[in-house]
């Protein structure tokens, strides 16, 4: 049943993954077209900005599709009354979001990486620490995508007051992933808020009326 709740949770977010996927390997593409000059591939150039964008907006959407969708198709009864425990069917939507957000993530940064520490490629100096604020998005990331499913999961009247807890995240988000210059701190701040957000998103779970 776990099984098919991912199956299920992939074959509906996978054409926004992959959009964000093609979005950020064309960016790249064109950052190696541009290469040279005064350029410094993740510290000279226009890389950070447009990567945690795009990530934080492949976060955001994946989180509100994966449980705003849910509540608007009028789903949740039928999913949450399938053989297995609530718990287990939103650890299964989380791994599925979470596993599609890390993994498109880590593509551009790795393929960048990899590319500037291949000789002759530019005539800028690299070592893979420079990588080290572009990770730190990544390791943040959780999240924002964790903020946004809240915001889709909680009941409200109105979208505005439904959002706060996304708009907070997303704020989280950037300050950890930018204001923080270790990314031992940055991995601790992110598990520590991506377990309460959790705690969160399974107490609205159990209190909420879904039918």
């Amino acid at each position: 049943m776990i099984r098919a709740i991912a199956i299920k949770e992939l074959r509906e977010t996978i054409g926004l993954a992959a959009l964000a996927l093609v979005a950020l390997a064309y960016y790249v593409h064109n950052l190696i077209d541009k290469a040279g000059g005064e350029r410094v591939p993740f510290v000279l150039d226009d890389y950070f900005p447009m990567l945690a964008l795009v990530q934080w907006l492949l976060a955001i959407g994946l989180g509100l599709r994966q449980s705003a969708w849910e509540r608007i198709r009028g789903t949740y009864p039928f999913l949450l009354h399938r053989p297995a425990s609530p718990t287990a069917i939103f650890v299964a939507k989380f791994a599925t979001g979470l596993v599609q957000v890390q993994a498109v993530a880590a593509v551009p940064i790795v393929w960048y990486g990899v590319w500037a520490s291949t000789p002759n490629t530019h005539p800028s100096p690299f070592e893979w620490s420079m990588t080290e604020s572009a990770w730190s998005v990544w390791l943040s990331l959780p999240v924002a995508y964790l903020s946004a499913f809240l915001s889709g999961l909680r009941p409200a009247r109105w979208w505005g007051t439904r959002l706060l807890p996304g708009v907070a995240g997303s704020m989280l988000f950037l300050f950890i992933s930018m204001a923080i210059q270790s990314w031992p701190i940055t991995l601790a701040a992110s598990l520590a808020l991506s377990a309460i957000l959790m705690s969160l998103i399974f107490y609205v779970a159990k209190t909420s009326d879904f039918g």
